[in-house]
């Protein structure tokens, strides 16, 4: 995400003069044809503009896995990203699976409200059980790493949060996804945590590298 960062600030300087600009940033295998890729970053960058001004728009292309993009303004959708890359060893890796599948089986009315409840509901049940978050645990334990995951992601699909202690350690600090429906932001936050995974896994790498660079540094000074 840093990378990001320095995108989103470059990006900001560059158009104190001239208006608003949206981006689209795409992240393929690296033996992915680059004309491919090209189309991919172009519709990336479409999905940004259509997120509105000053947005941008994150699309994964896995050779297996099939493609995904996350879209959002400035400022809210890279704070969401953090957020969920903060929680990533928290979330277990099927969570989004499980979403998906959710939604595949009762997204077949979408403006039926009831349908809608449903699928908050169940979404809550889910991610519940996936984070082994108890209504016991949230009531005692708010400061564990999974109960702290739990309402985040509450927060960002806009699922009411359980009632909590008077003295809690939880203070909301990420954004609501947008979107009208629950099942809007459910699926918006499907596709931030495949991403955010995808940004996770890159920072271990860097990380490592550097340790070992570091390592080597050292036994030859």
């Amino acid at each position: 995400m840093g990378r990001v960062k320095q995108l989103r600030e470059n990006t900001e300087l560059s158009t104190i003069d001239r208006g608003s600009t949206s981006v689209g940033i795409v992240i393929v295998h690296h033996l992915h044809p680059l004309s491919d890729a090209l189309n991919i970053a172009r519709a990336a960058e479409k999905k940004a503009k259509g997120a509105g001004r000053n947005a941008l728009a994150v699309t994964v292309n896995k050779r297996s896995g099939g493609e995904y993009t996350t879209a959002g303004h400035w400022n809210v959708i890279d704070g969401q990203l953090e957020k969920l890359i903060e929680h990533i060893d928290t979330i277990p890796s099927g969570t989004a699976y499980e979403l998906q599948n959710m939604l595949q089986r009762l997204s077949f009315s979408i403006g039926d409200s009831a349908l809608q409840d449903a699928i908050q509901a169940e979404a809550r049940r889910i991610l519940q059980r996936k984070l082994n978050v108890s209504e016991e645990k949230i009531r005692k334990k708010t400061e564990e790493k999974a109960v702290q995951a739990y309402l985040d992601l509450l927060t960002m699909v806009g699922i009411p949060l359980p009632k909590l202690p008077e003295i809690t350690v939880f203070s909301p600090t990420v954004a609501l996804i947008e979107g009208k429906q629950p099942s809007e932001r459910i699926e918006q936050l499907i596709s931030m945590l495949l991403v955010a995974r995808i940004f996770a896994d890159a920072q271990k790498l860097a990380r490592a590298k550097e340790q070992k660079n570091d390592s080597l540094d050292h036994r030859t000074s």
